[in-house]
């Protein structure tokens, strides 16, 4: 098995946002400052795991990834991007959701977008035990 550990540290608003919203949703779009995985290192249907405090909280099932404005990746996605689903929906709360997590400050800043489906939040977080797993990738962002 391959995968990926990803560190939610800077995206808590995010993952707090999408546990909330998660009953709807069918694909999440987990947004990144400008990096994607590398092709070669990390294919479709491989585990992203999602860490948090050094526990993990959600994994998901990665499908593809690819950069775009923030502006495209909220009408793309929607409240899938972990925006807040009682809040109006604007390009503009998007990006501040983005600008508090990694500091972009304009809708036509280059985002990079991992998409996953099959996301599971667990109820309580359980510690990552990854030594029977072949992570391919560490993604701290």
């Amino acid at each position: 098995m391959s995968g990926a550990v990803v560190s939610l540290e800077k995206h808590q608003l995010w993952y707090n946002n999408i546990r909330e919203n998660l009953s709807g949703l069918q694909i999440i779009n987990y947004w990144t400052n400008n990096w994607i995985p590398d092709k070669s290192r990390l294919s479709e249907g491989d585990t992203i795991y999602f860490r948090l405090g050094g526990v993990e909280v959600a994994r998901g099932s990665y499908m593809f990834s690819k950069k775009q404005t923030v502006e495209k990746a909220f009408y793309d996605y929607g409240i899938s991007n972990g925006i807040k689903q009682n809040q109006t929906h604007s390009p503009e709360e998007f990006l501040y959701l983005i600008n508090k997590s990694i500091g972009k400050k304009e809708l036509n800043s280059i985002i990079g977008c991992i998409l996953i489906k099959d996301l599971i939040v667990f109820k309580k977080p359980v510690s990552m035990n990854l030594k029977n797993k072949t992570v391919t990738r560490i993604m701290y962002i």
